[in-house]
């Protein structure tokens, strides 16, 4: 009897220390609340109805609605019950759902080589093996028709074998995928965050792109900007508090082979600028555009080149005009270059 009455005293006291928002640590058993798994109840949202049968996600709010294709709607499961909460407010009414299980969905169009892959709501009745706008659901397990199919909903991992891609989503289309975003406590030496080195072993005609981004809007999608690639190194903190001995890039390029290479390359750029745009561009497009610098350090120029006769020379020839150099540039199979000049050349 003691106890048990030792446990409650002590069950009752982590209780107030968790209800004050005191932190505590266990110092002997505890009785933890528990469900069983798989069926769970939600909150309905507002105007919402829910049928038995549909799959069925959390929208913002975390209430219980119809899947649909809108991006913030977050799949819990499958609907076990029919629940009309079509004239309340949010939270009227609960609905239970299956949130794990094997069931038997309609589908827009699958095949028995899709076994395995992720599948993706359309709507609350319909799934798809694409996800570009839609909620991850679970894997398909077995597959019956073109229009149906045995998905796990169990299954829903954050990275997957899809075809022959690896499929890394996240939840939300709030959410981005973090690699290696942590503290470094090393002191000395260089580190690398991600690191992509496909090595073609066997030669042909194959070509090899290292990274692909490729970011787009759908057809008759409008928004802001779009950026492929956005590079922004930043040193963290005011004043005095770590310099750097070497250089700060926002990009770094690099051609290189082997030396003793008989290779012959077509071509080589570290940079190649393409554009192929239809419609109204107001501005632009120019290879590159360069903004006013933001803080309190001004831009030093445009460009550092090289003195060594191939891309640049700085060499003085003595001309009236003060001419002292030139940029070497190719214009479309000729060779031209770009007088530069010791001082600011007078209109």
């Amino acid at each position: 009897m003691k106890k048990r009455l030792h446990r409650f005293v002590l069950l009752m006291a982590m209780t107030m220390l968790i209800v004050l928002g005191i932190p505590s640590t266990l110092s002997a058993d505890a009785q933890i609340p528990r469900k069983e798994a798989g069926l769970q109840s939600y909150p309905v949202a507002a105007s919402a109805t829910i049928y038995k049968g549909a799959m069925v996600g959390s929208d913002g709010d975390g209430y219980l609605v119809p899947m649909s294709t809108t991006i913030t709607f977050k799949f819990v499961g499958i609907a076990y019950e029919q629940i009309d909460n079509s004239s309340g407010s949010d939270g009227d009414k609960n609905c239970r759902v299956h949130t794990s299980g094997v069931f038997k969905l309609t589908a827009t169009s699958i095949a028995q080589t899709m076994v395995g892959q992720p599948m993706f709501a359309i709507d609350d009745a319909t799934m798809d093996d694409s996800g570009t706008s839609y909620q991850l659901i679970g894997v398909l397990v077995e597959y019956s028709s073109a229009t149906s199919g045995w998905v796990d909903i169990g299954q829903r991992p954050g990275i997957r074998g899809v075809a022959d891609n690896l499929q890394i989503l996240t939840d939300t289309d709030t959410k981005s995928v973090r690699i290696n975003s942590r503290n470094y406590t090393a002191t000395s030496g260089d580190v690398t965050a991600v690191q992509s080195k496909p090595n073609v072993a066997t030669g042909g005609t194959i070509g090899v792109t290292g990274i692909e981004v490729s970011p787009r809007f759908a057809e008759g999608a409008a928004g802001s900007k779009l950026v492929g690639v956005m590079s922004n190194p930043i040193l963290k903190g005011s004043g005095d508090q770590g310099d750097l001995s070497s250089a700060m890039r926002c990009y770094e390029a690099k051609l290189e082979s082997d030396s003793g290479s008989t290779r012959t390359v077509a071509e080589a750029y570290c940079l190649h600028c393409m554009q192929a745009l239809h419609g109204t561009v107001t501005t632009g497009p120019y290879p590159i555009a360069v903004d006013a610098g933001g803080g309190n350090v001004a831009w030093a120029g445009f460009a550092k080149l090289p003195d060594d006769s191939q891309v640049a020379n700085d060499e003085d020839t003595g001309d009236a005009n003060t001419i002292a150099g030139y940029i070497k540039v190719l214009i479309g199979t000729n060779t031209r270059y770009i007088y530069t000049y010791s001082v600011l050349p007078s209109a």
